[in-house]
């Protein structure tokens, strides 16, 4: 009796020639991007790719528009108005609008004029409670918030 026959050794061999061969082909590469690069701050906290290509950073220290090669800079040291520098998240609406969770209320970064507007705790327009929200804009344009009260719907 074969314990074996020549067809199930081939196949076996032939499947395990093609694994050792595919797995080797694939090597990840990986460039460093930090604070001597361009980042406002080593703790990056979300990253967000917009409709036009950039790509934006959320860090501890404020927001970073990365365009492949240099930063702009958005935190509250600079003259962008920024309210609250710990940024949590980014979603961007159907206007190319850029909005920001932050750890005290919501910013919208509206890029047509490079001003910022800032939703914090406190305003009773607004009513969102104190601490970290989180932003997410629905496919139809609509901006909800996420808190730690629940989530609000932003009617602005």
């Amino acid at each position: 009796m074969r314990l074996f026959s020549t067809k199930k050794v081939f196949v076996f061999v032939l499947c395990f020639s093609c694994s050792i061969a595919f797995s080797q082909s694939f090597s990840p590469r990986f460039t460093y991007i930090g604070v001597r690069e361009g980042l406002p701050h080593a703790i990056v906290n979300c990253v967000f790719q917009d409709s036009r290509g950039f790509i934006w950073i959320g860090t501890e220290s404020g927001l970073a528009r990365y365009d492949g090669s240099s930063f702009k800079h958005y935190n509250s040291r600079t003259n962008t108005q920024l309210e609250n520098d710990k940024i949590v998240n980014i979603d961007e609406d159907k206007e190319g609008n850029i909005w920001l969770g932050t750890k005290w209320g919501i910013s919208c970064l509206y890029l047509k004029n490079d001003s910022i507007a800032n939703y914090v705790p406190g305003n009773s327009k607004h009513n969102l409670p104190a601490g970290w929200c989180r932003v997410y804009i629905s496919k139809e344009n609509v901006l909800w918030v996420g808190h730690d009260k629940g989530l609000s719907r932003f009617d602005d």
